[in-house]
């Protein structure tokens, strides 16, 4: 899936969950594409995954608390 996605090159890049059900390789794949992707166009990133969210420039917190 992060072929196809990534196989046009796209100014925008839109994942959901990005690391759910990956191993530790996976998990570091994803992570230097979607850190590549940050210094070339623009990444959105839905998330469960509090871990992630620091390497992110700004956070949209839709929790109801």
């Amino acid at each position: 899936k992060y072929a196809f996605a990534l196989s046009h090159k796209p100014d925008i890049l839109v994942l959901d969950e990005p690391t759910a059900n990956l191993d530790v390789d996976g998990i570091k794949m994803v992570k230097d594409i979607m850190a590549e992707h940050r210094n070339n166009g623009i990444l959105i990133v839905a998330t469960n995954d509090l871990s992630d969210v620091d390497q992110y420039d700004s956070r949209v917190d839709l929790n109801a608390n």
